[in-house]
Protein backbone atom coordinates (compact mmCIF):
# COMPACT_ATOMS: atom_id res chain seq x y z
CA UNK A 1 0.00 0.00 0.00
CA UNK A 2 2.84 2.42 0.85
CA UNK A 3 4.48 1.73 -2.51
CA UNK A 4 1.22 2.43 -4.35
CA UNK A 5 0.76 5.76 -2.54
CA UNK A 6 4.37 6.72 -3.21
CA UNK A 7 3.94 5.87 -6.91
CA UNK A 8 0.76 7.96 -7.16
CA UNK A 9 2.45 10.90 -5.38
CA UNK A 10 5.45 10.73 -7.69
CA UNK A 11 3.19 10.49 -10.71
CA UNK A 12 1.25 13.58 -9.67
CA UNK A 13 4.34 15.66 -8.98
CA UNK A 14 6.15 14.50 -12.11
CA UNK A 15 3.22 15.46 -14.35
CA UNK A 16 2.40 18.79 -12.70
CA UNK A 17 4.36 21.76 -13.95
CA UNK A 18 3.83 25.41 -14.61
CA UNK A 19 1.64 24.30 -17.53
CA UNK A 20 -1.73 24.04 -15.78
CA UNK A 21 -3.13 21.62 -18.38
CA UNK A 22 -0.73 18.99 -17.00
CA UNK A 23 -2.58 19.06 -13.67
CA UNK A 24 -5.67 17.23 -14.88
CA UNK A 25 -4.40 13.72 -14.10
CA UNK A 26 -7.38 12.63 -11.97
CA UNK A 27 -10.83 13.65 -13.14
CA UNK A 28 -14.40 12.59 -12.55
CA UNK A 29 -15.59 10.08 -15.13
CA UNK A 30 -19.02 10.26 -16.77
CA UNK A 31 -21.29 7.46 -15.51
CA UNK A 32 -21.98 4.42 -17.69
CA UNK A 33 -25.34 3.14 -16.50
CA UNK A 34 -26.43 -0.52 -16.57
CA UNK A 35 -29.91 -1.77 -17.34
CA UNK A 36 -30.30 -3.44 -13.92
CA UNK A 37 -28.95 -2.39 -10.54
CA UNK A 38 -30.65 -4.77 -8.07
CA UNK A 39 -32.02 -2.02 -5.81
CA UNK A 40 -35.71 -1.24 -5.71
CA UNK A 41 -35.39 2.00 -3.77
CA UNK A 42 -34.05 5.15 -5.34
CA UNK A 43 -30.82 6.53 -3.86
CA UNK A 44 -31.44 8.87 -0.93
CA UNK A 45 -30.64 12.57 -0.71
CA UNK A 46 -26.83 12.80 -0.61
CA UNK A 47 -24.96 14.21 2.36
CA UNK A 48 -22.38 16.40 0.63
CA UNK A 49 -19.18 17.60 2.29
CA UNK A 50 -16.73 20.15 0.93
CA UNK A 51 -13.41 18.53 1.71
CA UNK A 52 -11.08 21.21 0.37
CA UNK A 53 -10.88 24.31 -1.83
CA UNK A 54 -7.43 25.10 -3.21
CA UNK A 55 -7.23 28.28 -5.23
CA UNK A 56 -4.61 29.26 -7.82
CA UNK A 57 -1.35 29.94 -6.05
CA UNK A 58 -2.09 27.68 -3.05
CA UNK A 59 0.17 25.01 -4.53
CA UNK A 60 3.15 27.30 -5.19
CA UNK A 61 4.72 26.86 -8.59
CA UNK A 62 3.15 23.42 -9.06
CA UNK A 63 0.08 23.60 -11.30
CA UNK A 64 0.11 27.40 -11.54
CA UNK A 65 -3.30 28.92 -12.22
CA UNK A 66 -5.27 25.79 -11.31
CA UNK A 67 -7.97 25.81 -8.64
CA UNK A 68 -9.28 22.57 -7.16
CA UNK A 69 -12.54 21.79 -5.37
CA UNK A 70 -12.73 18.43 -3.58
CA UNK A 71 -16.17 17.14 -2.54
CA UNK A 72 -16.91 13.91 -0.67
CA UNK A 73 -20.18 12.04 -0.21
CA UNK A 74 -20.54 9.23 2.36
CA UNK A 75 -21.58 5.91 0.80
CA UNK A 76 -24.98 4.63 1.97
CA UNK A 77 -24.28 0.89 2.19
CA UNK A 78 -27.98 -0.04 2.39
CA UNK A 79 -28.85 1.75 -0.86
CA UNK A 80 -25.71 3.08 -2.56
CA UNK A 81 -25.87 5.68 -5.28
CA UNK A 82 -23.79 4.85 -8.34
CA UNK A 83 -23.23 8.38 -9.68
CA UNK A 84 -23.98 12.02 -8.88
CA UNK A 85 -24.81 15.04 -10.99
CA UNK A 86 -23.52 18.44 -9.89
CA UNK A 87 -25.50 21.41 -11.21
CA UNK A 88 -24.54 25.03 -10.65
CA UNK A 89 -27.73 26.87 -9.63
CA UNK A 90 -26.08 30.26 -9.04
CA UNK A 91 -22.68 31.87 -8.61
CA UNK A 92 -19.24 30.95 -9.89
CA UNK A 93 -17.15 29.08 -11.06
CA UNK A 94 -19.39 28.18 -13.96
CA UNK A 95 -17.60 25.71 -16.25
CA UNK A 96 -16.34 23.11 -13.77
CA UNK A 97 -19.30 20.70 -13.61
CA UNK A 98 -20.15 18.23 -16.38
CA UNK A 99 -23.69 18.20 -17.80
CA UNK A 100 -24.09 14.54 -16.84
CA UNK A 101 -23.76 12.34 -13.75
CA UNK A 102 -20.20 11.38 -12.76
CA UNK A 103 -18.78 8.53 -10.69
CA UNK A 104 -15.92 10.40 -9.03
CA UNK A 105 -12.26 9.53 -8.73
CA UNK A 106 -12.11 7.08 -5.81
CA UNK A 107 -13.70 5.60 -2.72
CA UNK A 108 -11.81 5.92 0.55
CA UNK A 109 -13.01 5.32 4.11
CA UNK A 110 -16.65 4.91 3.10
CA UNK A 111 -16.78 8.09 0.99
CA UNK A 112 -16.83 8.83 -2.73
CA UNK A 113 -14.50 11.65 -3.76
CA UNK A 114 -15.13 14.14 -6.57
CA UNK A 115 -12.42 16.51 -7.77
CA UNK A 116 -13.25 19.54 -9.90
CA UNK A 117 -10.54 21.70 -11.50
CA UNK A 118 -10.61 25.00 -13.30
CA UNK A 119 -8.19 27.65 -14.50
CA UNK A 120 -8.40 31.05 -12.85
CA UNK A 121 -6.43 34.16 -13.65
CA UNK A 122 -7.56 36.16 -10.62
CA UNK A 123 -8.49 34.59 -7.30
CA UNK A 124 -11.77 36.39 -6.65
CA UNK A 125 -14.37 35.53 -4.00
CA UNK A 126 -16.44 32.47 -4.83
CA UNK A 127 -20.02 31.98 -3.70
CA UNK A 128 -22.03 29.26 -5.44
CA UNK A 129 -25.08 27.13 -4.84
CA UNK A 130 -24.86 23.63 -6.31
CA UNK A 131 -27.52 20.93 -6.54
CA UNK A 132 -26.18 17.39 -6.12
CA UNK A 133 -28.45 14.59 -7.37
CA UNK A 134 -27.91 10.87 -6.76
CA UNK A 135 -28.40 8.28 -9.52
CA UNK A 136 -28.83 4.51 -9.26
CA UNK A 137 -26.69 2.06 -11.23
CA UNK A 138 -29.44 1.86 -13.86
CA UNK A 139 -29.62 5.66 -14.20
CA UNK A 140 -32.74 6.29 -12.14
CA UNK A 141 -32.74 9.74 -10.56
CA UNK A 142 -32.79 9.68 -6.76
CA UNK A 143 -32.72 12.32 -4.05
CA UNK A 144 -30.92 15.63 -4.31
CA UNK A 145 -29.54 18.26 -1.96
CA UNK A 146 -28.14 21.75 -2.34
CA UNK A 147 -24.83 23.00 -0.98
CA UNK A 148 -23.20 26.40 -0.76
CA UNK A 149 -19.57 26.66 -1.84
CA UNK A 150 -17.82 29.76 -0.53
CA UNK A 151 -14.25 31.02 -0.58
CA UNK A 152 -13.08 34.56 0.22
CA UNK A 153 -10.52 34.72 -2.60
CA UNK A 154 -7.33 36.70 -2.06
Amino acid sequence: MKNALLFISLLIFSTCSTDSSACSIFTNRPAKFHWFDGHRKLPAEPIVEIEEIMRAGDMGEICTGVAILTITIPIDRSNPAFAYKFELLSGTPEPIFLDEPVVGVNRVKGKKTFIFRWIEQDVVPMNAIVRVTAYSRSGRKGGSSEIRISDPGR
